[in-house]
């Protein structure tokens, strides 16, 4: 089963590779042609549509590597012991939302 998984995370970079190069090939080829005056109209489409499917695999390879941004301003700036004290209160709620949801917890 992991072997699975390593393959399918194989397929996401490399597709997510192969679609940022494509963008990026295709926006200046776009960029070029618009300058000898012969536009193509459709090109800001689909350079948003490769963007936005780029960024959804790319969320899911940050996540599957706990590199996901995530918002942790307020528990920067707590002093040692409350952040200790929130962690441990929080944790069991967290927890038991990820059993029901059936979302797996990662090891840190």
């Amino acid at each position: 089963m992991k072997r699975i998984g390593m393959f399918i995370t194989l397929i996401e970079r490399r597709l997510s590779e192969i679609l940022l190069l494509f963008m990026v090939v295709f926006v200046f080829i776009a960029a070029s042609l618009r300058w000898f005056g012969y536009p193509l109209v459709w090109s800001v489409d689909l350079a948003q549509l490769l963007f936005i499917w780029i960024s959804f695999i790319g969320a899911d390879i940050a996540l599957q590597n706990n590199k996901h941004i995530g918002v942790d301003i307020l528990t920067r700036n707590l002093p040692e012991k409350v952040y200790k004290k929130m962690y441990c209160s929080l944790s069991p709620l967290f927890k038991q939302i990820r059993e029901i949801t059936g979302y797996p917890e990662k090891p840190v």
